[in-house]
């Protein structure tokens, strides 16, 4: 086994692949020692996890971006529909008001015409 003394204390040791064992207690020698871990390997193993992990990485930034950006996109697509209904409801609105009073000048007039036909009966 090579000699381990060179790793300042903290360092991150790469253990069966890429599984990581981070040694920060005052013993972390004695603890790699026991986990039978050589600088080589160490030395072999870890390029190969960064790049897995920066691949991992920029895979999981460029998700989160296209989540974003979706959401973006329905976030504006929900705003139109919404400006839209908006438009709907003044319109409906609008036209309940006319017919509305429509209606009333409507009903007012004909209470006009039967009180009118009443007054002449009784005349």
């Amino acid at each position: 086994m090579t000699n381990l003394g060179s790793f300042e204390r903290g360092t991150q040791l790469v253990v069966n692949g890429c599984s990581t064992h981070y040694f920060a207690s005052s013993h972390w020698l004695l603890d790699a020692k026991a986990q039978n871990v050589s600088s080589g390997h160490i030395l072999k193993v870890f390029p190969l996890c960064r790049r897995k992990n920066n691949i991992a990485s920029r895979r999981s930034r460029e998700t989160r971006k296209q989540k974003f950006l979706t959401m973006d996109r329905q976030a504006d697509e929900l705003e139109e529909k919404n400006r839209v209904l908006r438009q709907r409801v003044a319109e409906l609105e609008r036209l309940t008001k006319i017919m509305k009073d429509a209606l009333v000048a409507q009903l007012a007039n004909a209470g006009k015409a039967a009180s009118l036909s009443v007054s002449q009966a009784t005349a």
